[in-house]
């Protein structure tokens, strides 16, 4: 039987990353949530290919599972559209432990957590 340890973080694509945050903060009393509108990442790839894909993307917890909402602002293929086919707005972008093959630098993110939304 496989182990996993606890759940950390879950990741949704979504039509709007901050109708998501404000549903989730009335129905469930997640966040504060914080928005990044139209960010987009030096140094992003996907399948090795260099890509400019602006996002809005919210952030919050939920006792101590962070959520993340994606919304991607292009009709361009990515691992956002990926997604899609699981049906689910479900999938995991990392291609292993300490390998962000197609992840902006996390670091590079909290410098850019903009606001949390007023609700």
């Amino acid at each position: 039987m496989l182990k996993l340890g606890p759940l950390r973080q879950l990741g949704y694509v979504v039509p709007s990353a901050a109708d998501a945050a404000l549903t989730w903060n009335r129905r469930y009393g997640a966040g504060p949530f914080y928005l990044l509108e139209q960010v987009q990442f030096p140094g992003w790839t996907f399948r090795g290919e260099a890509q400019q894909l602006p996002l809005d993307i919210a952030f919050g917890q939920l006792g101590d599972v962070m959520l993340e909402f994606i919304t991607p602002h292009s009709g361009l293929e990515s691992v956002y559209s990926d997604s899609q086919s699981f049906g689910h707005g479900l999938r995991p972008s990392m291609s292993g432990k300490g390998n962000c093959y197609d992840n902006a630098s996390v670091g590079q993110l909290y410098t850019l957590l903009s606001r949390p939304i007023p609700v």
